[in-house]
């Protein structure tokens, strides 16, 4: 199983003697970077740094990689995620951080790349084992965003409709005719009943 598209690219480009230049190399270093969470991840190997050494030796600057992704927030961004972050709770009882975006906070998010980095930022909290983020994309709709440190949280995604892997999964659902508060109350029970 690969740990990121850019190591699918890699592979694929040497399984097609197809040869890696600087511009392919930045293309799977910033997907694995990504894909990775900056090499934090547990889907991390050994195989992963492998590919970025080559990917550097090919010239690329982790640090101007890092700053493409990861600088580019304008101050608007910075007071988003701290509104985002501000709005977190724990849940106890599954040791999750979970955060609900409802749909004037998720029109924000459309311009801006802040979201990935909430997620982070939510499951570092020491004992949350589950992170999720809920995002009203329009209203009634709701798209439900699992990470886990180590628990396999993909059946509660495929459960409805949805899939992902077992650390970082999700789905949508349509809420319109239903109660949010009683089917996130279902969601609570799926993850607690995760072995």
């Amino acid at each position: 199983k690969a740990a990121s598209t850019g190591e699918l690219l890699y592979f694929f480009l040497k399984i097609n003697k197809i040869s890696l230049d600087k511009k392919k190399a930045d293309y799977i270093y910033s997907s694995i970077i990504f894909d990775t969470g900056m090499f934090k991840n547990k889907n991390t190997t050994k195989i992963i740094f492998e590919i970025a050494k080559e990917c550097v030796k090919k010239g690329v600057s982790p640090n101007e990689v890092y700053n493409k992704l990861y600088s580019q927030n304008n101050i608007d961004d910075i007071v988003l995620k701290g509104n985002i972050l501000s709005k977190a709770e724990f849940i106890s009882g599954i040791s999750a951080i979970y955060v609900l975006l409802k749909y004037d906070i998720s029109e924000k998010l459309k311009n801006c790349g802040s979201i990935v980095d909430v997620e982070s930022e939510l499951l570092s909290v020491k004992k949350a084992d589950i992170c999720i983020v809920v995002k009203e994309n329009e209203p009634g709709i709701y798209k439900f965003g699992f990470r886990s440190k180590n628990k396999n949280i993909l059946p509660v995604a495929e459960k409805f409709g949805g899939g992902g892997h077992k650390l970082a999964c999700g789905f949508t659902i349509d809420l319109k005719n239903g109660s949010y508060d009683n089917f996130f109350d279902k969601i609570i029970k799926e993850i607690q009943n995760i072995k």
